[in-house]
């Protein structure tokens, strides 16, 4: 009966054409989705296998790849949210910036789309002897099993599973081979009578014969631990079974909030933590006055590079096959120097993001860093009766909220950097009115700062309406993102203005009719206001956090300070010129956007290494706030999950800016070597395989690394 009813439902599945994922496991009984032998063989023969009743669990042992045959693997099935696809832009903060390349799923825990028992997606190879990581190029199913390539070419258990394997019986079940009376508990349970496959009766999958080149049989566990009287250690038995299934409903819970977590990084862009400073210590606790340490190292000192020592740092490195044809490098001293110039390919590249780091200088450069963006409320002149007339004017301000974030509870953080939001307005706005006893009001909206296409002409044609980046105006709230966080809003304007009135309504002014968007008269008068972050805490956001949105108003801010112009091309132009007057050399340099979205754009390293030059010893300092927004390597920001391989060194000493689109893959940041020389350094590939993306980004971060690790100076 059971198994007619897996067919029903596998069925049930197919007629949807594919849409959804056939979920057998499921089927069979709710506690079977603890663990799933992953193998092709296996998911046919859950059509023939009938649920049995549980059993005790006599041991848990260490999963590990037998002879690195990875059929052997027990490995967690389970939904792993991929909201970022392999080969398009990803609709979150980062677009093609995090896409896959944020997941860190181990091949344990790999969901790939399963469109039906026969048809599995393959996970294609394993490189470098460590996980595959997800790539695929739709989102995942329902529930769905991995197929894992034989012969991997390194061991793959370094994450802990547990295999169930079942007492045996008195006088029950057959003998198998090797000399158990055992059945399977495996992620699904087997009758008594069943058996599993061949002769392999009364064993766990793991037992059964494994069949070699030369056709001989293996057992890649040891048997004799396997037996012992059926009685022996029963409430020994029955207590371990007990703190499976409680360590796993814990370990579900944790797995789902923390995937919801992971989703909402994604399409609602990075969560900021809380300040240190903001922290309240535990009851009871008293904090000192903080203590000057001595230094723990010396301090690093402006120095040479030897160049010969540079390229035999980097030049093997580089020759990494899954970097492509086309690999840039150029590294200096931080003080000056001929730069080290690695080439393989064409003098230009497209930068992808790194081409935050051009609009972030330009903007320090031609706009107070400590000014922040105001949103305001201006209201038209009248004769003093009947319903005020007011304007909600966006004033460029890319992090402007719905609602205010505070840490006022148990748990809540303070997102970084500080939010103005509507609600706030709307009620400084209630409290003007209400002076002037006025309890009704007609709103209107202005979002007429910026001019031009909403969009790039260098961007893809589905970028926006894909939901890849809003349509980049001076009036929206939360980047653009509606309610539910997915995706991006048709009109962000629209949708700023009516927060602000549902704001309005709630602090108890009565709004009469829709908001209609129209720009304020010149005689206006103000009523209410908030102000954003300042351009440096702005700058430093979309630095760490590689914010698209926000980068893309504050090139308009740009436009706007040197041409007197807010549009994308009077932002662009206005960038290359403010870099040109502050020496940065932009030969060969051309940009479409702020963002480095269009894979029109084209640099060459050298642009970028005056940008970082410029940053750091330029008499201005406050143009030093685009180093001290520099992801962090392994530690912050885009590069929290990055560096796991590679000298160890690199961690913590690396700093640098993060570009990737597809077959796009760049690093532009600092380090300084092990003997004390901070330089700056770009690494730019732009023709990188789609199967290679992952691979070529670890080929960087460990070039970067090298670097770090690296004792290149020479005389002065």
């Amino acid at each position: 009966m059971a198994a007619g009813l897996l067919r029903t439902l596998e069925g049930g599945e197919d007629l949807g054409l594919g849409l959804g994922a056939a979920d057998p496991l499921g089927a069979l009984d709710g506690l079977a989705g603890l663990e799933v032998l992953v193998d092709l063989e296996e998911v046919l023969d859950l059509q023939a296998v009938e649920a049995g009743d549980v059993a005790d669990v006599a041991q848990v042992l260490q999963a590990r790849v037998g002879r690195r045959d990875a059929e052997d693997l027990v490995v967690a099935a389970g939904l792993v949210g991929h909201a970022e696809h392999a080969d398009r832009a990803a609709a979150d903060q980062a677009a093609r910036e995090g896409r896959l390349l944020q997941q860190h799923e181990g091949v344990e825990r790999v969901a790939v789309l399963a469109e039906g028992l026969l048809d599995v997606a393959v996970v294609g190879r394993v490189l470098r002897r460590r996980e595959e990581r997800a790539v695929q190029a739709q989102p995942a199913g329902l529930v769905v099993h991995l197929v894992l390539v034989p012969l991997a070419l390194g061991d793959l258990h370094q994450h802990v599973e547990l295999e169930h394997v079942i007492p045996p019986r008195f006088g029950s079940g057959p003998t198998g081979p090797h000399g158990h009376g055992q059945q399977s508990l495996v992620g699904v349970f087997f009758d008594q009578g069943v058996t599993p496959a061949g002769d392999a009766r009364g064993q766990s999958r793991a037992q059964w014969p494994q069949h070699t080149l030369d056709g001989s049989d293996w057992v890649p566990r040891r048997d004799r631990r396997h037996g012992g009287a059926p009685e022996a250690g029963r409430a020994a038995t029955w207590l371990v079974l007990l703190l499976v299934l409680v360590l796993g409903v814990g370990g579900v819970a944790t797995y789902r909030f923390q995937v919801a977590d992971d989703l909402l990084d994604d399409w609602l862009g990075p969560r900021e933590a809380a300040s240190p400073a903001e922290v309240a210590p535990p009851d009871g606790i008293e904090l000192g006055a903080v203590e000057q340490p001595s230094p723990l190292a010396r301090p690093a000192v402006a120095g040479q590079l030897d160049p010969r020592a540079v390229r035999r740092v980097l030049e093997p490195e580089l020759r990494d096959e899954d970097l492509g044809p086309h690999v840039l490098a150029a590294v200096a001293p931080i003080a000056g120097g001929a730069p080290v110039v690695v080439r393989r390919g064409s003098a230009t590249a497209i930068p992808a993001s790194t081409t935050k780091l051009l609009t972030s200088l330009a903007a320090l450069a031609a706009l107070d860093p400590d000014t922040g963006f105001e949103t305001r409320v201006l209201q038209q002149p009248d004769n003093g009766s009947g319903p005020a007339r007011i304007t909600l004017v966006g004033g460029g301000d890319p992090l402007l909220a719905s609602r205010p974030v505070e840490a006022t509870g148990e748990g809540e953080e303070t997102r970084w950097p500080p939010r103005a939001d509507v609600v706030t307005l709307a009620k400084e706005t209630a409290a003007a009115l209400a002076v002037e006893g006025r309890p009704a009001v007609r709103v209107s909206y202005d979002d007429f700062l910026f001019t031009g296409p909403s969009a790039s002409t260098g961007w893809e044609p589905g970028y926006v309406p894909d939901g890849v980046v809003a349509p980049i105006g001076a009036l929206w709230v939360d980047g653009g993102r509606p309610e539910n966080g997915f995706g991006r809003v048709a009109d962000p304007a629209r949708a700023a203005a009516d927060e602000f009135v549902a704001a309005l309504r709630r602090a108890g002014v009565r709004v009469l009719g829709e908001p209609e968007h129209r720009r304020a008269g010149a005689d206006a008068a103000p009523l209410a206001s908030v102000t954003g972050p300042t351009l440096r805490q702005l700058v430093e956001h979309l630095l760490l956090v590689s914010d698209n949105e926000t980068t893309e108003v504050v090139l308009r801010h740009v436009g706007l300070a040197v041409a007197g112009t807010g549009s994308f091309e009077a932002g662009t132009a206005a960038v290359l010129e403010v870099l040109a007057d502050l020496g940065v050399p932009t030969t060969g340099a051309r940009i479409f956007d702020g963002s480095g979205l269009s894979r029109e754009n084209r640099l060459r390293p050298e642009t970028l290494l005056g940008v970082l030059r410029v940053a750091a010893t330029h008499p201005r300092e406050d143009l030093a706030s685009l180093l001290s927004g520099l992801p962090v390597a392994a530690f912050s920001g885009s590069l929290t999950d990055r560096f796991d391989t590679g000298a160890p060194e690199g961690r913590g000493r690396v700093r640098a800016k993060t570009g990737t689109l597809t077959n796009v893959s760049s690093l532009a940041g600092t380090v300084t070597t092990l003997d004390g020389v901070p330089v700056v350094f770009v690494l730019m590939t732009d023709k990188v395989a789609v199967e290679d993306t992952l691979e070529a980004r670890d080929a960087l971060d460990e070039a970067a690394a090298a670097l770090g690790a690296c004792r290149c100076a020479g005389s002065s």
